[in-house]
């Protein structure tokens, strides 16, 4: 008698085909990989949307390499992170001082030469602290942890089925559980200022998976009208690269046709370190074209006489347009 063939099946143009496991992933999990890639796109275009911490995006791993490190560690990695490693990048910009790649999350921030063991089930479920011992110290006598309690407290086993995917700074960093009861779960790792471990959870009080954390940061930092405000300062000055010798009150006059009052006076103010409000209430009295020279009037109007553009940005599977003003590269002035 034939022996039977244990798997999932499916039928494909009248053919039964056994489905393998990476296909599993790819059915139990759907990222949106293009919108994400166009909005990480966005912030390495635009690094003034993000002020600190690296902008960057390293080449994807291959699903081989990770398949290898899943077997030597007897683990799966969570869907989402798993789909992002292989297909969007293996470390990239991100929230505080960016993601790290794969190897650098699985080595401790507090012991540089020690090694997360992500073999091991992460010990927790709910919020972890040493609040007996810790309370038990006269912190105001001036009576500090021994350098042996510290060791204890700051063991790499504590994160073991681990990845320290983000270094928010300071020793503190943003855990990916890929072992344990709480795999897929982000978890804040804050030893280092005796605050434990900690879940985290977004505003409706679930628990955050990778996925809802980093995009959740993305929309954030990308959001529609941050990336129009950018785009416009990016191409004022293009247009006018000699800015901070020309008269405020002339850029708003020639500015305003394109920009309505808030928006004109928010990025005058950006631009020349100014007061929005004065100049959102003083605007009446910038935009009289006898208060000009007509002749370098015209010639900032010639900068200026580009066309309506627009950025596209996907989100949650519905496309925004977001509209700045392009104008043209500008010749010596």
């Amino acid at each position: 008698m034939e022996k039977s063939k244990v798997g999932i099946y499916r039928v494909c143009n009248g053919r039964i085909k056994k489905i393998t496991a990476s296909t599993i992933r790819t059915i139990q999990h759907s990222m949106n990989i293009e919108e994400i890639k166009k909005k990480i796109q966005i912030i390495l275009e635009l690094p003034q949307l993000k002020p600190f911490g690296g902008i960057y995006m390293n080449p994807v791993l291959e699903e081989a390499k990770v398949a290898q490190i899943e077997k030597e560690n007897r683990i799966t990695f969570p869907a989402d992170y798993r789909t992002f490693i292989t297909q969007i990048a293996n470390g990239c910009v991100g929230p505080d001082y960016g993601l790290r790649s794969l190897k650098e999350a699985t080595e401790d921030l507090m012991w540089k030469d020690r090694t997360i063991d992500l073999s091991t089930p992460f010990p927790y479920t709910e919020h972890w602290n040493e609040e007996e011992w810790l309370n038990s110290i006269d912190w105001d006598g001036g009576e500090r942890p021994t350098p042996e309690e510290v060791e204890s407290y700051m063991d790499t086993k504590r994160i073991s089925g681990c990845l320290q995917i983000c270094h928010i700074g300071y020793g503190a960093s943003y855990l990916l559980v890929v072992n344990g009861k709480e795999k897929g779960y982000i978890w804040l790792d804050s030893r280092q200022d005796y605050g434990g471990l900690s879940p985290e959870f977004n505003e409706k009080g679930e628990k955050l998976t990778f996925e809802m954390w980093y995009t959740d940061w993305l929309n954030k930092v990308v959001a529609p009208e941050k990336v129009w405000f950018e785009k416009s300062l990016q191409f004022i000055k293009k247009a006018f690269p000699k800015i901070e010798e020309t008269d405020f009150r002339l850029m708003i006059y020639v500015l305003h046709k394109h920009y309505s009052g808030m928006n004109l006076a928010t990025l005058i103010a950006q631009l020349y370190g100014l007061n929005p409000m004065d100049i959102y209430f003083g605007k009446e009295k910038f935009i009289q074209r006898e208060n000009y020279d007509e002749q370098t009037i015209e010639q900032y109007e010639a900068l200026t006489s580009g066309r309506d553009g627009y950025a596209l940005i996907e989100d949650n599977g519905r496309e925004y347009k977001v509209y700045f003003t392009l104008l043209p590269e500008a010749n010596n002035m």
